[in-house]
C-alpha cells in the first residue's frame, strides 16, 4: 500500500490534490492493469470552496433558481476540473483506449441548508440550500427517488456505442460482477453476488431482471427522514415506512413513476392488491439478506413532546 504524503500547500483544495495524486497513480501504473477507486471529496461537506470560483458563482446566483447556492457550484466545477484532469490523464499516458471508466453517485443531492447539519464554512450561505434534485423528490438520505436517483455515465472503448442511452434500473451491487465481465475475468467458484452484470444494459440489451431494492433502516434528522424501505417492480415503486402507522405499525407508500417522478400521489388506498404483491417481495428480499430492521420501541409515548 502506498502511503501519501499528509502535508499539502498552502492553501492547497483537496479536490486538487486528490486528482494529483490519482494521476500520478495513472501514469505509474499504464504498463499493465490497474483499478482506480476515486471517490470525491466534491461535492461533500464540509462545504468549502475555492474563493476565485466563490466570487464567480455569487455573480451568477439566481435567488429565483432552486440552485443558487454558490458554494456547492464553486465545489461542482472544483469536481469537474479533476474529472478532466483524470481523463487528460489517460488520454496522456496513452491507455484510453483500453480504459473503462465508470463515472456514478451514491446518492441524490443534499436538499437541506447547512446551517441544518453546521458544516458550511463559508459564511453567508448558511441558510442556502445545498441544491435542489427537482423534478425529483427530497434528495440525499431519502428513500425517495431524489435520494436514490442518481446519474451514472459509463465509458467502455470499442463496446459503448459514444452517447448511447439505456433507461435499465441498476444498482451499484451490481459493479463487482460487470466489471468482472467487462474485463474478461471470472468470479471464484464460491463467490456470490448480490448485484448481477449489467453488460448487456450497456450494449442495448434489456436486462433479465424485474425487481430491485432498497434498504434505509435510518433516521437522518437533517432531512427529516425516518426509517424506509422500498421496492420497484417496472414502473411501480412501493415504499415501506417503518413503525409510522397507527401503534407503531409499518406503513406503505405506492407511486407510479410512469404518471410522476416527482412522486407527489400515493395510490397505495386505490391498489391495495399491488401492495400485497409488492410487499410480499421487499419481505422476501429482507429475509433472504437477514436485513436489520426497525423495531417498534416499548417505550414510545404519542403524546410525548422533543425539547
Amino acid at each position: 500500500m502506498e502511503v501519501l504524503a499528509t502535508q499539502g500547500k498552502a492553501g492547497e483544495h483537496i479536490e486538487d490534490r486528490m486528482a494529483d495524486e490519482a494521476s500520478k497513480f495513472i501514469a505509474e501504473n499504464k504498463g499493465g492493469p490497474f483499478y482506480l477507486n476515486y471517490w470525491a471529496f466534491s461535492v461533500h461537506s464540509p462545504w468549502q470552496a475555492k474563493p476565485a470560483l466563490l466570487e464567480k458563482y455569487k455573480r451568477k446566483a439566481d435567488p429565483k433558481n432552486p440552485q443558487h447556492n454558490p458554494v456547492y457550484a464553486s465545489m461542482v466545477e472544483s469536481l469537474d476540473t479533476a474529472v478532466g484532469r483524470l481523463i487528460k490523464a489517460i488520454d496522456d499516458n496513452g491507455v484510453a483506449d483500453n480504459t473503462i471508466i465508470v463515472f456514478f453517485s451514491d446518492n441524490g443531492g443534499v436538499f437541506w441548508t447547512a446551517k441544518t447539519e453546521k458544516a458550511m464554512l463559508d459564511a453567508g450561505f448558511e441558510d442556502v440550500p445545498i441544491t435542489s434534485n427537482a423534478p425529483l423528490r427530497a434528495g440525499k438520505a431519502s428513500v425517495y427517488e431524489g435520494g436514490t436517483r442518481e446519474p451514472m455515465i459509463v465509458v467502455w472503448p470499442g463496446r459503448v456505442s459514444p452517447g448511447s442511452k439505456s433507461d435499465a434500473i441498476v444498482q451499484s451491487i451490481d459493479f463487482h460482477p460487470t466489471l468482472l465481465e467487462m474485463a474478461g475475468l471470472r468470479a471464484q467458484a464460491t463467490q456470490k453476488f448480490d448485484g448481477i452484470s449489467i453488460v448487456p444494459a450497456l450494449v442495448g440489451k434489456p436486462l433479465k431482471r424485474e425487481t430491485i431494492f432498497c434498504h434505509f433502516p435510518h433516521y437522518t434528522p437533517a432531512a427529516g427522514n425516518i426509517p424506509g424501505s422500498w421496492v420497484r417492480k417496472s414502473d411501480w415503486k412501493l415504499i415501506r415506512v417503518w413503525c409510522d402507522g397507527p401503534n407503531q405499525t409499518d406503513r406503505h407508500e405506492l407511486f407510479n413513476l410512469k404518471d410522476g417522478i416527482g412522486e407527489a400521489n400515493d395510490v397505495s388506498a386505490r391498489h391495495p392488491a399491488r401492495v400485497r404483491e409488492l410487499s410480499k417481495l421487499l419481505q422476501r428480499f429482507l429475509d433472504d439478506t437477514h436485513a436489520v430492521v426497525p423495531k417498534p420501541n416499548p417505550a414510545f409515548r404519542a403524546d410525548a413532546t422533543n425539547n
